[in-house]
């Protein structure tokens, strides 16, 4: 299963998708959870490595990291740096961070807001990829679609409602899961 939540950091929203560990397994049911692991993987705009720094990297860390999509940036974190005997020696794409004493998690924000394409000297905060772009076209589609509808009366509601529903879920591509409160 995966963990999906909205952050902000600096007034800048990041759609997080937290996803289950991949590794090679027999059963069904946790290769179908590494399935849609990998199809989030292709989707992300940013892939973020996690790794426990007290352990040796392996040959499924070689495996995860020769799979993952060129076109993403990526970046491995390795966590518990504070349990290391040594200072930790990053390379270029490394970062090292401690999540229990908080060391390092500024320069993680950073480094996540500059994979975003943040920049605060830029006039407009407004960051847009082609998906997103795409994306908010297909909501265009679906709501003058949903408006023809409605200019039919009660003829063709569940129609309308469809229109509706497709409009939505395009913008949650973009920005989240959100009820239909909030539409």
């Amino acid at each position: 299963d995966k963990v999906v939540q909205e952050i902000h950091i600096d007034g800048v929203p990041l759609h997080i998708v937290d996803t289950a560990g991949l590794r090679d397994t027999d059963d069904t049911v946790e290769s179908i959870g590494i399935a849609r692991t990998w199809k989030e993987i292709e989707r992300a705009d940013v892939i973020l490595h996690l790794q426990d720094a007290t352990q040796p990297a392996d040959e499924l860390d070689a495996q995860i990291v020769a799979r993952l999509p060129e076109r993403t940036p990526l970046l491995t974190v390795f966590n518990k740096v504070d349990l290391l005997d040594r200072p930790f020696a990053a390379t270029p794409g490394q970062l090292g961070i401690s999540a229990r004493e908080g060391a390092g998690l500024d320069e993680l924000r950073a480094r996540l807001l500059g994979l975003a394409g943040w920049n605060p000297g830029a006039e407009s905060p407004w960051l847009a990829r082609e998906r997103h772009l795409h994306a908010l076209q297909d909501a265009a589609g679906h709501l003058a679609a949903a408006t023809e509808h409605a200019a039919q009366d009660d003829r063709v509601l569940d129609l309308f409602a469809e229109e509706l529903r497709l409009a939505h879920d395009s913008l949650t591509s973009i920005t989240g899961q959100f009820t239909s409160d909030d539409l």
